[in-house]
């Protein structure tokens, strides 16, 4: 296969792949497309419409020995009513913060980066910061032609720690 994740490969071709990735990495690195697109729908229930779509993105595998590693995924992009510096450091002072990437002023969750745990708190934060006053989407908004400019790196919801 020339893809780990979008081709729906298991644990075992990932640490063929990238043996020195474990624990949360290999998990995130071992989801598939549908899987991905299943939690992209269910947050972009909460997004007024055309504030958000799915997009096809790359995961980078972060440090160790495949630091330039990229793998297919599936990224939540959001077109904020304003920039997309405004939205990022909104998520970021959210609770809990999310982090995003941006690229073309959109903002980009990368759906591989979230734990199962992260979904529904990441609902929250979308809704607050959307407006209520705009229709909500039909979570339909998808769309596996286009891909992210560049990669669609870290995302995600994390707890603060005191």
């Amino acid at each position: 296969p020339d893809g780990i994740g979008a081709r729906g490969a298991g644990p075992l071709e990932v640490e063929r792949a990238a043996p020195d990735l474990a624990g949360p990495v290999q998990a995130a690195l071992s989801l598939d497309e549908a899987e991905l697109r299943r939690r992209g729908r269910r947050l972009l229930r909460v997004l007024p419409a055309n504030r958000g779509r799915l997009v096809n993105s790359r995961l980078r595998s972060g440090g160790g020995s495949a630091p330039d590693e990229s793998f297919p995924s599936v990224s939540l992009q959001l077109s904020p009513a304003g920039s997309g510096e405004e939205l990022s450091a909104a998520l970021r002072q959210a609770e809990p913060p999310v982090i995003a990437t941006i690229s073309d002023d959109k903002v980009l969750l990368n759906l591989a980066t979230l734990l199962p745990d992260d979904l529904e708190p990441l609902r929250g934060v979308l809704s607050s910061l959307f407006t209520t006053t705009e229709q909500p989407s039909s979570g339909q908004a998808e769309d596996p032609a286009a891909g992210a400019p560049g990669d669609a790196g870290p995302s995600a919801v994390r707890h603060a720690t005191p």
